[in-house]
């Protein structure tokens, strides 16, 4: 796979995924990118700031996120703390195809992440379990919970190179250092 920034002949693609995975929450009871969130114009002035990345199987968008600075989002954190104060990237809007599930695509793009940014934040949905689950797989460690512009909680995570691999497993909420011995 490769990930390159997004360009507007990507649009259709990411669309078509994004209703993909606005129904498939649904199904979950995931309520997670529902009312029309994210949209095509959303989409379309992520791609404009440059901030818009997609991964490519040959020429089939296979996943698509935004690297976001600053996520005001991320100033109030309840029932834990940020372990690192310096700047950071934010991974917003990433989705993966349908058929590509399970395929380590979400380890992909955290790792391209990871090469480019030293500190790196993500948050999801307490109850979307797979996103939930390839964050700390990923050695994010959970922070506490933020809430997005809509007022919903979301489950806060963070990721930095200062760290050794970070511990954490969001079943319990519980809160693990990254500085946790291995």
């Amino acid at each position: 796979m490769i990930i390159v920034k997004a360009t507007l002949n990507d649009l259709d693609e990411i669309m078509s995924i994004t209703e993909d995975t606005r129904k498939f929450f649904k199904e979950q009871g995931i309520p997670q990118w529902q009312n029309e969130y994210p949209s095509r114009d959303t989409f379309a002035n992520d791609i404009k700031l440059e901030r818009l990345y997609v991964g490519k199987e040959g020429n089939e968008v296979v996943t698509f996120f935004a690297l976001v600075y600053p996520d005001h989002n991320y100033d109030y954190i309840e029932d834990g703390k940020w372990e690192d104060d310096s700047e950071y990237i934010a991974i917003h809007r990433m989705a993966v195809k349908a058929n590509y599930k399970g395929r380590g695509i979400a380890g992909k793009v955290f790792d391209y992440v990871k090469e480019e940014y030293d500190h790196i934040r993500i948050d999801t949905h307490k109850i979307n379990n797979a996103m939930n689950r390839a964050i700390t797989k990923n050695d994010f460690g959970y922070r506490g919970i933020i809430y997005v512009e809509d007022g919903t909680p979301r489950n806060a995570y963070e990721w930095s190179r200062k760290w050794p691999k970070v511990v954490g497993n969001f079943n319990n909420n519980k809160y693990y250092s990254s500085n946790a011995s291995l």
